[in-house]
């Protein structure tokens, strides 16, 4: 037994005393045994205390948490269930794969607006696809004509979509990609659809263009005008499902494309938001695409337009990019790409002789394109390039221009090829087109893409009645759909014209047959017709469009565009029609709206550039140097690149009113080669510019009458300019000041500035800070000149350094002469008190 003494029990404190007679009972009647509880309280009072607190606590909350649990019981299970079901039934359905398999299978062909039907084979999308270089734009400057090519052709670093797509800066970053007819817009979108179902891991070939978690969506926004129109609470969703029913699709899970979208998984494409002729109906299509861009704003929208058609209507919020034309380089590597896939088709095998052949078609059809310039400079097109292939191919000769090449084309798919091979055609080419001429006059008159059975039915009715055939309308329809493919039925009992282009084309054909061009001129402010006025200008007089275009005394920017490339295609223009366009042109330079300017400016310098006079061989000269206003668009440009090219001596970026049509003087030699360089990149007919080489002209001096006597243009390879009449020397005033200052100064007379000086943000107090400095200098290396000239202290050892000395030191103050004179004729210049005298003329050349 332990003899250490044991501690006391602690008394019970009074209050416990008090009301234990009660506390005890209610311990009972909870079911906690009365020996435990008694024992414990009595030895830890306090603790047992707070147990007990904590107790009554912890039924309470698991009682009010029992009442919340019974109310959220039903809808949480119920909540449960349904999101396992779609779960299960998405699983098990495995739409993910049937839709991915679905895209890849629609959008994998080469199918360019139906061309892929003339041919025996069809090509797959990679095997010709070249990736369009897209810049950012704006509408105003986006160019709307198939072959022009657009003022800001270049920039340093040309992108393609797929860099917009993924760049970090433009994740949220709604996009419309602008371009004009036959561009690629459409093959571009599809593009991006097989880009992003190889990168899914069922697609394990290609992922060179990752843009993870986005699923792609690809509408055609004329499929879905009329529901668009018709019920105000169509949605994305809506259209989706039409779209997959139309292609007879499995129906997706219940809610699954609502659940992709409310993640922000999907890239929406919408294509076409310009193929509605109707404003209205294209006003509520862009009210509806806006709609679905803030319902649906986690997700990326990318939709697809013609200029003229988006500028009427643009999208709010969005960045704008523009599809740049074809470069040379990408035309010769779509040519070699689209033969050689041609040829594995037709042979069915890949080797050197398929290859062989191939790259020798190839390479003949690009000889024929160098040597006909005209039909070259259809080629920066992807459509028409792909045209001009087609009909080397399997119709021989190619067209002179454009028009041309687009009668070719519809004689090539309604027949010419089986009429080559033999075959006997119950109606050829020429009346077939003459059939869908006047069909295609009616749909661009009602403003629709896409025309009922019936209706086309009775439109041809008439011209049917004219051909030595038995065949009805009905019949006709069919026979040309499975002939050609140039006339489709999209849908049961709905027609349409392979691309709107041919629409166009076959519009303005049946006009012209009609002698009806008098109803174009009520349509030359509207979009809708603005191809189709150009195709009918080039096969007819093009003077009542130019006459409306010009009617107004201060035209808008878009009919001067117009009227400018209706005269530049036309077939005939009234010869006082003309002056009047070249009048305005004229005086267009000096227009106070910016755009219109720039339009006139543009024109000008094209028009200069086709306008120049044979030298020898491929070599062309002009006639007159580059004006102000034409100047004024390579400046403007160089500026958004951030490069300040304006001469020196101006006092702003733009040139000084009324002086737009003077030529550009006071340029430096290095801005003068740059503005040349900048002309070769935009040409795409593969003509490269350049300054005129030292004596090249001194046999066609009678060129260069036009030009003012007083002045010059640089030349290539010399630091030197070339004067039209006698050289012009420096001002007796500018001499004597010269003679003041240095009296022993040796430098050119000349008024031309010796060099480059760079001075772009010259002003003239920072000149005459530049100005004293220079002094200085030549006032320090003089006195040194001196010293070393007339110091005899040196012994004889050291004569010979003594003279390479004093020629190092006479060189180097002749040539701060020379700077200093070049600072002084600048600052005389932007005084007003000395004119500049260095232009730019300019050769052209093949590359």
């Amino acid at each position: 037994m332990s003899n250490e003494p044991t501690s006391p029990t602690p008394p019970t404190p009074p209050f416990l005393q008090r009301i234990w007679p009660t506390v005890i009972p209610v311990l009972a009647a909870l079911g906690i045994p009365t020996g435990a509880v008694t024992y414990y309280l009595t030895k830890h009072p306090l603790q047992s205390l707070a147990v007990f607190l904590l107790y009554e606590l912890g039924v309470f909350v698991i009682g009010f948490l029992g009442k919340v649990w019974g109310k959220l019981e039903e809808p949480l299970a119920e909540h449960i269930a349904t999101w396992l079901k779609q779960w299960t039934i998405t699983v098990l359905s495995r739409y993910h794969r049937q839709y991915y398999n679905y895209l890849r299978y629609q959008h994998r062909d080469f199918d360019v607006k139906g061309l892929s039907t003339l041919g025996t084979y069809t090509l797959e999308l990679d095997q010709v696809f070249v990736e369009l270089r897209i810049d950012p734009s704006t509408p105003q400057a986006a160019s709307g004509s198939p072959i022009q090519v657009p003022h800001t052709l270049l920039v340093e670093k040309t992108h393609s979509l797929w860099d917009y797509l993924t760049a970090t800066s433009l994740r949220q970053q709604h996009l419309v990609v602008i371009g004009p007819p036959g561009s690629g817009k459409t093959t571009l979108l599809k593009h991006v659809v097989l880009g992003l179902t190889a990168q899914h891991k069922l697609f394990h070939r290609r992922k060179q263009h990752p843009l993870p978690g986005k699923m792609p969506i690809l509408l055609f926004l004329r499929d879905h005008v009329q529901s668009i129109n018709e019920y105000a609470d169509y949605t994305l969703v809506n259209a989706i499902q039409d779209h997959l029913t139309h292609w007879k699709q499995a129906t997706p899970p219940e809610g699954w494309f609502q659940r992709q979208l409310r993640r922000g998984r999907c890239l929406v494409m919408l294509d076409g938001l310009d193929e509605v002729a109707d404003p209205q109906a294209r006003r509520k299509v862009v009210d509806w695409v806006e709609q679905q861009m803030s319902s649906w704003s986690r997700n990326r929208f990318l939709v697809t337009s013609r200029p003229f058609g988006y500028r009427s209507n643009p999208l709010p919020n969005v960045a704008v990019l523009e599809v740049r034309p074809f470069t040379t380089e990408q035309v010769e590597r779509f040519v070699h790409q689209w033969y050689l896939a041609i040829e594995i088709m037709s042979k069915l095998k890949d080797d050197p002789g398929v290859r062989m052949r191939a790259s020798n078609d190839a390479d003949a059809l690009l000889q024929r394109l160098r040597t006909t310039p005209e039909i070259f400079d259809l080629t920066v097109n992807p459509l028409l390039l792909t045209m001009i292939a087609t009909v080397h191919r399997y119709g021989g000769e190619l067209p002179g221009n454009r028009c041309a090449l687009y009668a070719e084309m519809c004689e090539v798919f309604l027949g010419k090829r089986q009429q080559a091979r033999g075959q006997n055609l119950e109606f050829t080419p020429v009346q077939t087109q003459a059939v869908l001429a006047p069909l295609a006059a009616h749909m661009m008159s009602r403003g629709i893409r896409d025309i009922a059975c019936d209706e086309a039915q009775h439109i041809i009715e008439e011209p049917l009645k004219w051909m030595t055939t038995s065949v009805n309308s009905a019949a006709f329809l069919q026979k040309v759909e499975q002939m050609s493919g140039l006339l489709l039925e999209r849908e049961n009992g709905v027609y349409s014209f392979a691309h709107l282009t041919f629409q166009e084309f076959l519009a303005a054909c049946s006009l012209k047959e009609k002698q009806q061009g008098q109803l174009l001129v009520t349509h030359v402010g509207e979009t809708w017709w603005r191809e189709t006025i150009r195709l009918y200008c080039s096969m007819a007089d093009a003077t009542p469009i130019l006459e409306a275009c010009l009617q107004e005394e201060h035209p808008q920017a878009s009919a001067i565009e117009l009227a400018i490339d209706c005269d530049t295609e036309a077939h005939t223009v009234r010869p006082d029609m003309r002056v009047r366009l070249d009048t305005l042109l004229k005086e267009g330079v000096e227009d106070t709206d910016p755009e219109r300017q720039h339009v006139i400016a543009n024109a000008l310098l094209a028009r200069r550039l086709r306008r120049m006079v044979h030298l020898k061989e491929e070599t062309f000269v002009d006639t007159s140097l580059i004006t102000c206003a034409e100047y004024q668009v390579f400046l403007d440009e160089m500026r958004e690149r951030g490069s300040y090219m304006q001469p020196d001596h101006w006092a702003s970026y733009r040139f000084t009113r009324g002086w737009g049509n003077r030529p550009i003087l006071g340029v430096r030699r290095a801005d003068a080669k740059a503005f040349c360089s900048w002309l070769t990149e935009r040409d795409l007919a593969g003509w490269s510019y350049r300054l005129p080489k030292k004596g090249e002209l001194a046999q066609d001096a009678a060129l260069l009458r036009g030009l003012p006597t007083d002045v010059g243009y640089w030349l290539n390879d010399e630091k030197e300019l070339s004067w039209v009449g006698t050289p012009v020397t420096l001002p007796e005033l500018l001499l004597q000041e010269m003679s003041s200052l240095f009296p022993d100064a040796r430098f050119s007379r000349s008024l031309t500035l010796a060099r480059d000086l760079d001075l772009t943000q010259a002003r003239l107090a920072m000149l005459n800070v530049a100005m004293v400095v220079y002094q200085v200098c030549i006032i320090y290396y003089s006195v040194n000149l001196k010293y070393v000239s007339s110091n005899r202290t040196i012994q004889r050892r050291f004569l010979r350094y003594r003279s390479d000395r004093e020629k190092e030191l006479q060189s180097f103050v002749d040539l701060l002469h020379e700077m200093y004179l070049d600072l002084l004729i600048l600052k005389k210049r932007i005084l007003g008190e000395l004119q500049p005298c260095e232009g730019i003329l300019l050769v052209k050349e093949r590359k």
